[in-house]
């Protein structure tokens, strides 16, 4: 398939169908796919225009709207090569990603705080104003599936970017897959975009997907306005990252619990999991639904890690979650879970056109139409990821009986204990955020000690961080014992664009503001100090008679075995 069938046919079978609407300010835009694909035309004779040819990059550093969709497919219908950025990469990463691509043209909008001289500036946001005078004039391009679409840039790119080549082969392979399972209704589906459109997990399942189905697609310029767009639009289907849908879910327990309604309300939950029937627990919070449209069904989950106890409150109230898996490199699903085949928990199983397989070291690896052709002008790491057409994601995951993926965590991220066995930063922090108090947590390696970084909620009590890491621990496997912790002074951590924390990030930061540690006086030590020391490999002098030695030294059962053990 190339992707610019989607748009020429719509224009040509649903010309007067919805395709996107969004207010901003007091405008209201609305496109039908005849008036979409109008303008975008007239975006591909205005690139003709400025000397853009076919494979020529386009940066877009824009906010979502219908004109950002515009720009996309006008782009497809010049065969330019899109370069999306997320709003907030920084001058810096920027100016890389120029250097780099050798962009000459640039999509922004008016709250752009950047200014690259050599770079010819046009405002998303005036798109209509812009293009009021084109007359379309433009000659198509010939289009084949292994044309580049995009270079997208991955999360976290620092002066040395990353570009993931995509082409149309590899996104429509991915689109067709999610259609069998997904497959949007354009008699019945209103979708809500509030993903960035530079990421490509919105821009396969929150643009393409209901493109090709003719539903039409919502955007929101405010978080604020979200539900107010859900009742409005009888809104059935959108996207979202855990961290939403944690914060959602706060609210309607915040409200139950203003109500005084609380105890009863999580009463009704466990009520509605043992009945575990969707009709039930629809009608049994029928007055929950009514606060956002009463018609949302299906949240399609992705892009960090969902708690299994986040997600079971959701199917409490009746509303699906599809959690899947996958990165920008595989245009982005690898695994998902369906309406038939679920496990919560789960990242679900692999899609019928994508082979995944593990390591010896638990890596998951990907092979099929949607991997990737490489990174941009890198050889070098291409050859180090993709070998023989198989894609080293470096997640660490584990398969059930039933062939449900379980992702444990990258594998740069993980943990090795004093005894050798593996710790998932991701485990320990599903315990701890889940505890009363903690906002989120981030696990991470400290001194080769297990330290977790607690972002906490603003309370009328003062918590107790140190009680929160003892309750933690007693959930825990010994090996698994958090040693040691700090808060987390910022309103939120650092995040990338699907909101994942930055752990390298965190790192650098605890590392620049961090104290010594009080050390007691290196002295003689007893042999059991000394052996303590050995076993959990600690400076000695950091051992007291008062030294814990599960939660302190990190020894699990297999380092106590190796204490007791003769020498």
């Amino acid at each position: 398939m190339i992707l610019n069938d989607i748009l020429t046919t719509n224009a040509k079978l649903y010309p007067n169908r919805l395709a996107s609407s969004m207010v901003i300010g007091f405008r209201n835009f609305t496109l039908t796919y005849q008036q979409t694909y109008l303008l975008a035309q007239k975006v591909a004779t205005l690139l003709a225009q400025n000397g853009i040819k076919k494979g020529d990059p386009v940066l877009i550093c824009a906010p979502n709207s219908p004109f950002w969709t515009c720009v996309m497919w006008g782009c497809l219908l010049r065969g330019a090569v899109m370069v999306p950025l997320n709003i907030q990469s920084t001058s810096e990463i920027i100016q890389a990603i120029i250097t780099q691509t050798g962009v000459k043209l640039i999509f922004d909008y008016r709250g752009f705080k950047y200014n690259f001289p050599n770079l010819k500036h046009y405002h998303t946001d005036l798109l209509d104003e812009i293009l009021a005078d084109i007359t379309i004039n433009f000659t198509p391009e010939a289009i084949y599936e292994t044309d580049l679409v995009e270079i997208m840039y991955t999360s976290g790119t620092t002066g040395s970017p990353k570009g993931v080549m995509l082409t149309h082969q590899n996104i429509a392979a991915n689109l067709s897959a999610i259609d069998q399972i997904i497959h949007p209704d354009k008699n019945k589906d209103r979708l809500l975009s509030i993903l960035p459109l530079s990421h490509i997990y919105e821009q396969t399942i929150g643009l393409l997907l209901p493109s090709l189905n003719q539903v039409p697609i919502f955007y929101t310029d405010s978080h604020s306005a979200i539900r107010k767009l859900l009742c409005e639009h009888q809104i059935t289907k959108m996207l979202a990252v855990p961290e939403f849908l944690q914060l959602f879910m706060n609210k309607i327990e915040s409200g139950a619990q203003e109500k005084g309604r609380l105890k009863l309300f999580e009463k009704m939950m466990q009520l509605s999991l043992k009945i575990n029937r969707k009709w039930f627990s629809r009608l049994l919070f029928y007055q929950v639904h009514k606060q956002f449209g009463g018609y949302l069904e299906t949240i399609a989950s992705g892009g960090a890690p969902l708690s299994a106890e986040l997600e079971k409150k959701w199917q409490a109230l009746g509303i699906t979650i599809l959690q899947g898996y996958g990165l920008t490199e595989t245009s982005p699903v690898i695994t998902t879970n369906t309406y038939t085949n679920h496990k919560i928990g789960s990242v679900g199983q692999p899609l019928h056109n994508v082979q995944v397989k593990l390591d010896e070291q638990h890596q998951i690896w990907a092979k099929g139409p949607n991997v990737f052709t490489g990174y941009y002008k890198n050889p070098a790491k291409t050859a180090e990821v993709l070998i023989n057409h198989w894609f080293n994601t470096e997640d660490m995951g584990e398969f059930d009986q039933d062939g449900y993926l379980y992702i444990k965590g990258r594998k740069k991220y993980m943990i090795l204990s004093p005894s050798g066995q593996n710790v998932y930063p991701e485990d320990i922090e599903a315990v701890l955020n889940n505890l009363p108090g903690v906002q989120e947590a981030c696990v991470i390696a400290l001194h080769d000690k297990i330290h977790a970084v607690l972002l906490l909620k603003e309370n009328k009590e003062p918590i107790d961080p140190a009680k929160i890491i003892e309750t933690a621990n007693s959930k825990l496997a010994a090996y698994q014992y958090i040693n040691s912790w700090s808060i987390w002074q910022q309103d939120d951590f650092p995040r990338t664009a699907t909101r994942k924390v930055k752990k390298n990030e965190v790192e650098q930061i605890l590392a620049n503001t961090q104290t010594n540690n009080h050390q007691i006086p290196k002295t003689s030590y007893s042999k059991l100090i000394k052996i303590l020391a050995q076993v959990s490999k600690t400076d000695p002098a950091l051992i007291t008679p008062q030294t814990k030695i599960i939660t302190e030294l990190n020894l699990d059962s297999l380092g106590r075995v190796e204490c007791s053990s003769p020498t």
